[in-house]
């Protein structure tokens, strides 16, 4: 499970939940996401309204 923080609509910490042993903790995540994800635009269909 992670956890990420917006501020301003602008991404500022990401958590991962991780068991240690008998307790379960938060800790910062290494690898960042960012959000949102970068990839190809989706190629809509242009609807006529005629």
């Amino acid at each position: 499970m992670r956890r990420v923080t917006f501020s301003d609509g602008k991404f500022i910490l990401e958590l991962s939940h991780r068991k240690d042993g008998e307790k379960t903790c938060w800790i910062p995540v290494q690898k960042k996401t960012f959000w949102p994800v970068i990839g190809s635009p989706k190629q809509e269909s242009s609807a006529s309204l005629s």
